[in-house]
Order: structure tokens, then sequence, then C-alpha cells
């Protein structure tokens, strides 16, 4: 390639796009870092947002401009590769350098050497590597004087909230310290696409692609062993599994969306290979994964939602790039992640809601929490964790949290949750103490609602017209009277969405779902009705807005649901 004939090329390349690191972009940007901790008002999240708005502007989006500079002359002279090995009759060089392509366009990254790569292709790879390495030193050097500054601000700013008794906060902005001192000088990976170089810390990183069809045999070979092993596959025409309705592989062609292991034993790991349709793997383990099993991903481009239990290090260095990875569940709950968790959130980046379902202890637990910002896309936090002070501390610290939903088990600490005021969406598959709902009401953001009552009297809901953004609440095992539970929410006027299931539904109960005028739709699934309940519906033709009525599991004659549709007219009713 052209640059690496022409050092000077080079140079005025980096010099083009890292001149940033000149004394007067510095003192800029650290003018705009000292503007917020000159305020006693300096909060962790507001000078993370600062640092890493700076680091954006003056390191990242440069670097990427330059790597895709780089990128359209690498495809250039691969063309030109191509063009000489097709008219000298190479096939094997011309077949090589055009799927060579393909990895770099629209979202490859080079892999490593082996023995069959051709020569040209090798040196072409060796002059594209030493170029990013190049680009890679360019952006860290620019980064490295925002991060020191950025340091010495929180060093400040931890001193101030020691003084002020704000113990937890202070933890939080210790371990950032802490973070920085330890981490690289660049920000938290990215997912690699055609506008971005190789990741700089994994020379063997690469991203998983997806042939997007279902290989028959592979299939079959999967649901025989998910048959014999407790396990369940989740194909296009329904799912097979012991316990399911299906207990054969289905006729005719299908595709296999999801696999759920039981028993781990001799799984067929490298019938993956064929799975280039899997959206959900949620593989079991006695042991810890390794590259035997993991290198099986490198199909699985289409992966949406994975479980990761324990995993050695070479087996995570095994593992490509997921990048339409939406869901992560981490289970480790006999092996430290922390060593390798650098490793997994490079493999991982594009993923927005981690469910941390299991960690060693609650230490550990607490530094995964400081190490959340390795996952820049992260929004939603699920799982039976513990909200503590300290993690609340770092789940404020990051710009894109904005929802909650805990599972059965799960604490939280009260105080806890009226920091978190970015937070759109909370839910309890649980019930939760008093004092935890009424810290919902200070959340002014907050649009859907989703609480399990169970054990709960009307007396310990408290009055939720503060929440006046809400449009969506979901409430299971409701209390008797269900009528004083839903005046518990009759400030709130926007109101779309009303879900009430595990109650017993009386004209009180409907009088008050009739006063939220912009209603949409309302589910009362699994609901008993009394006597003169059922009649009492037909006022919901009141509702004009109302568009769908669910009764799953609510036991009502086809005859009254019937006589219920007549009278609500074009109200979509649902009774499954």
């Amino acid at each position: 390639m052209n640059t690496t004939r022409n050092p000077d090329r080079q140079k005025n390349v980096r010099q083009k796009y890292f001149g940033c690191c000149s004394s007067l972009f510095a003192l800029h940007f650290f003018a705009c870092l000292l503007a917020p901790a000159a305020s006693a008002q300096s909060t962790l999240p507001a000078l993370q947002q600062s640092y890493e708005k700076a680091v954006a502007d003056k390191a990242t989006a440069p670097h990427l401009a330059a790597v895709a500079e780089l990128n359209q002359k690498y495809s250039a002279a691969i063309d030109r590769l191509t063009t000489a090995a097709t008219q000298a009759g190479d096939l094997d060089t011309a077949l090589a350098l055009r799927e060579e392509k393909s990895r770099l366009l629209p979202e490859g990254s080079l892999p490593e050497d082996s023995e069959t790569t051709p020569a040209a292709l090798k040196a072409a790879r060796a002059t594209y590597r030493q170029q990013v390495a190049a680009l890679q030193a360019a952006r860290d050097a620019a980064t490295q004087p925002l991060k020191d500054h950025f340091t010495t601000l929180l060093q400040s700013l931890l001193t101030q909230t020691t003084q002020a008794g704000k113990l937890d906060e202070a933890l939080a902005i210790r371990e950032k310290i802490a973070s920085l001192s330890s981490g690289p000088a660049n920000t938290p990976a990215q997912v690699p696409d055609s506008k971005t170089s190789p990741p700089a810390r994994s020379s063997k990183l690469t991203v998983a692609k997806s042939t997007g069809k279902t290989d028959p045999e592979a299939a079959r070979q999967i649901i025989a062993w998910a048959l014999a092993h407790d396990s369940s596959v989740t194909t296009s025409l329904g799912i097979v599994g012991a316990e399911e309705k299906l207990t054969a592989p289905p006729a005719g062609k299908f595709s296999v969306t999801e696999i759920r292991m039981g028993q781990s034993a001799d799984f067929p790991w490298s019938a993956l290979d064929g799975l280039g349709e899997l959206q959900k793997f949620i593989p079991q383990s006695d042991a810890p994964l390794a590259a035997e099993q993991t290198r099986h991903y490198h199909n699985l481009g289409s992966l949406r939602f994975l479980k990761m239990i324990a995993i050695t290090e070479d087996g995570v260095q095994a593992m490509p790039v997921l990048p339409n990875l939406v869901e992560l569940e981490l289970s480790f709950d006999k092996q430290d992640p922390l060593p390798i968790l650098h490793l997994i959130q490079e493999r991982t980046a594009s993923i927005q809601i981690l469910t941390p379902f299991r960690l060693p202890s609650g230490e550990i637990a607490d530094a995964v929490f400081s190490k959340f910002s390795g996952w820049p896309n992260f929004k939603k936090l699920q799982g039976g964790t513990w909200i503590t002070a300290r993690r609340t501390a770092h789940l404020v610290a990051l710009p894109k949290f904005t929802e909650m939903g805990l599972m059965t088990g799960a604490k939280v600490d009260e105080g806890c949750l009226p920091q978190l005021k970015s937070l759109v969406s909370i839910g309890f598959n649980g019930p939760q103490p008093p004092a935890i709902l009424r810290d919902l009401t200070a959340l002014p953001k907050l649009g859907r609602i989703t609480l399990d009552l169970e054990g709960m009297t009307v007396a310990d809901i408290p009055d939720f017209s503060p929440c006046k953004t809400v449009t969506e609440i979901n409430l299971d095992n409701t209390p008797a009277p269900a009528a004083e539970v839903v005046g518990k929410f009759s400030g709130i006027t926007g109101l779309k969405i009303y879900k009430l299931s595990h109650t017993e539904i009386d004209p009180p109960t409907i009088a008050h779902l009739l006063s939220f005028k912009g209603l949409e739709v309302l589910s009362l699934n699994e609901c008993k009705f009394a006597p003169e309940a059922f009649a009492a519906l037909q006022q919901l033709k009141a509702l004009k807005t109302l568009k769908e009525l669910n009764f799953k599991n609510s036991g009502i004659p086809p005859a009254d649901l019937k006589a219920l549709q007549k009278a609500l007219g074009k109200v979509t009713i649902r009774d499954k």
C-alpha cells in the first residue's frame, strides 16, 4: 500500500487527525472539564460525561475518521491485488483476496495469518496492521492528557465527598480513579464495523458472521441431543423437547432460533456452526467453557441473547465479537469474572440489557458494577441482584441507564431509587417493602411500573399520583379490594396501559378504571369476577380510546364474551 512506502505521508496523516495533542486544544478541553469541577454541585456523572465528550471529540472521532480513510485505501489495494491475481490465473489468491474484502467491508476485522494465506495478502495485512497500530498510538496519546486531568478532578471530588460524609459516593469515585490508573488510555472498546479498526487490546479479535440459514443436519443433531438431555430447541415450527408438544424434529424446512440446554454432557458443539439463524443460546456446563466450545460461536452473528457461564481465558479469547447481541446473562457463581471481564466486554460491547444472575461474592459484584461502563450501550439491569448505595453510585454514572427489572429475591436499599432519576421503567418480579414503593414516587421520568404485590395490604401501597409521567401500570397479585388499589393511581391522567392480574374485579374497580380517560389497553388476566362485575364491564364503552381488552385465563364463558364484544364494538377482546 502506498502509505507504507511513504513514511512522511503516514506521519502527516497522523498529524492531521491527532493535532489535538497540542497544548492549545488540551488547554481548551481542560477548561471545559474544569467548569463543572469549580462548582460545589460537581458529581461523578457530570465529570464522567465531560470527560467522555472530550475523548469522543478529540480522540475517538479523529481516530475513526482516520481508520475509515485507511479502510478505503486497504479496500482499493485489495482490488488491485485481486485484479493482478485474476490476470495471472491464480485462483486461490483471488478467492482469498475476495474473502478478505468481505471481512473488512462491512463489518470485518483482520484474522491471524495462516500457512495457507497468500504472500500478497500477508504483505497487505502487515501494512494495514502497522498503520492501524500507529493510529491507535496517536489516539492513546491524544486521550492521555484528558485522562490525567480527569483523574485530577476526581481526586478533588473524592476529597469533597468524603468531607461531606457521602461515603458511598466517595467509594465509587475512588474505584473510578483506580480503574483509570489500571486501564488503557482509550475509552472502552466498541464493536468493530466497517469504519473502525481492529480492537487494540486483542490481536485475534474477529467478528461473528452468520449464513442466515439453518443446516438441516445440524438442527437434527441438536434436537436429538436436546430430547435426550432434558433440553429444548425453539424452531420456526414450534418448540421441540421432552416436555413440549413436539417430541421430534418438525417436518419440512425450519429454522432453529433458540437453544435451552439442560444437562451439558456430550453437547454437539460443532453443530452450532450450522445454526446461522440462532438468536438465543442458553448453555449450561459443570466446567468453564474453553476454546474448543466457544470457537463454534463464529457463525452465530445473528445471536441476540447469550447466557455466559464460567469460561476460561482461552475460551473467551476464542470467542468472536457478537455484533447483534442485545442481552447478556452472567452466571459466575464459582468463578471470579473480573480478570477476564475486559475480554468479555470486548466481545459483547453491543449489549443493552445485562443480567448478573450469579456472582461469587458481594465484593466481586461491587467490582463488576463499577465496570458497567465497559458496555457503552448498557441501558437495562435485570436479575436477582441487590441494589445498594454503593452500586447505585455506579449506576447513576451511566449515561444510557434508564431501565431496571428485578427478579424474585432482589433487594433495594431504601433511598437508592430516588438517586436514579433517569429511570423510565422499573419492575419487581417479587414483593418489595412499602418504603421502596414510596421511593418510586420520587422518580421524575418514570413511564412504566411493574409491581408484584403478593403479601401486601392496601395500606402498604402509596399514593402514586405524583408519578405524572407514567403511561403503563402492571400489577400482579393485587390485594383486595382491588378498587382501592386502582384508586392509588387515579391521579395519573396520561395512563394508556393498565394490567391487573390475580385479583377479584368488582363494580367499584371498574368505576375507578373509567377515570383513566386515555386508556388504550386494559388487561384483567387470571382475574375473578364478582357476579355483577362482568355486566359492569359494558360501561367501558365510555372509554373512547380503548382498543384492547384482555381476559386470559379468567374463565369467562364464551357467550358472555360475545355479548361484551357486541357492547364494546371495535374494541379487540382476547381471552387467550
